[in-house]
């Protein structure tokens, strides 16, 4: 962010949350490589007294020692950091410039963020994001043994990449829900490993930030949207920081349930309490550019149902106290 989108920022934040609590998402790209930023608005909120936590989405690269021994002085708490794979996997799919390979970095830097959570107990939760695809969901859990073995404090699942129409990537990526929810049943059945995605968790009718009017997600030149996954796409934003929301099309078609419930698949649909709908992204990209990917939940398919709610009751009884 520039120094002027950043001055901007604060009065944004001034205006619109000094009331607090809020909840802060530090979210990239990489958002180590602009720590100073970071730290200049976190600072700016402290000495307005506004009330936040916040929380950082990061490949870990950059997360050294005393950017670690930083987070509790700026209130992250809250740490996802992203693995393509183990070793060598992950090395093919996330390299340097010069080539070589990130892993081991990575690593190293999860040593010393674990290490600083031990000897000075402090209340940091680490999530470990595995991004799992065709190639390397085999080995799933593998990874999921090793970061267990080697980081016994940090949670970690699967984020199964999805193929959608308009994606240009090389990777093989699951192509629809049946595909994921395969690797998610066999991944329980094979190794005991559980998955959030295919409990029947209600989620309601506001399933995810985009659709709710209190969440503000800004890009690097101010402008405003309403999911991550549009950052950077400029027909997507909602406005900016400067002028604040003024796509109220766009607006209304996430936050009035429009996209739910002018699609008859949902409204006939006896899940629809369940998932609300899916995701609003999915379910806009759809109706706006054509793009196919089905949003629905696996418990929906009558051969998934009650394999999902088996492995749901067990996960209950295996949490209960």
């Amino acid at each position: 962010m520039s120094a002027e989108v950043v001055e901007e920022l604060k009065k944004y934040i001034s205006r619109k949350y000094s009331n607090g609590p809020v909840a802060v998402h530090w979210y990239g790209g990489e958002p180590l490589l602009a720590f100073d930023i970071i730290e200049e608005i976190s600072l700016y909120m402290q000495s307005h007294n506004i009330d936040y936590h916040a929380s950082i989405v990061s490949n870990a690269v950059l997360l050294s020692r005393s950017i670690i021994e930083k987070l509790e002085n700026l209130k992250i708490t809250e740490i996802q950091i992203t693995l393509d794979g183990w070793g060598e996997a992950h090395d093919r799919k996330r390299k340097f410039r010069n080539g070589r390979g990130s892993f081991e970095v990575i690593l190293k830097n999860l040593q010393s963020l674990q290490d600083f959570i031990n000897i000075t107990n402090k209340q940091i939760h680490v999530d470990i994001r595995i991004n799992i695809d065709k190639d390397n969901a085999e080995e799933y859990h593998i990874i999921v043994g090793n970061i267990r073995k080697l980081f016994p404090s940090f949670r970690v699942y699967p984020a199964l990449l999805r193929q959608y129409s308009s994606c240009k990537s090389t990777l093989n990526c699951f192509a629809n829900q049946k595909e994921y929810a395969d690797f998610l049943i066999e991944q329980y059945e094979k190794y005991g490993l559980y998955a959030l995605d295919i409990f029947p968790i209600p989620r309601k009718f506001v399933p995810c930030m985009a659709t709710s009017p209190y969440t503000t997600v800004v890009g690097p030149d101010g402008e405003l949207y309403l999911c991550l996954k549009d950052v950077g796409d400029r027909k997507e934003c909602v406005g900016n920081i400067f002028t604040g929301r003024n796509n109220t099309a766009m607006v209304a078609m996430y936050g009035s349930g429009y996209l739910t419930f002018r699609n008859p698949q949902c409204v006939d649909c006896k899940m629809l309490s369940i998932c609300g709908g899916g995701c609003p992204n999915v379910q806009y990209r759809k109706k706006m550019y054509g793009e196919e990917y089905d949003a629905c939940v696996p418990l929906k398919y009558p051969e998934y149902t009650n394999r999902c709610l088996d492995i749901y009751y067990d996960y209950l009884q295996s949490v209960e106290i």
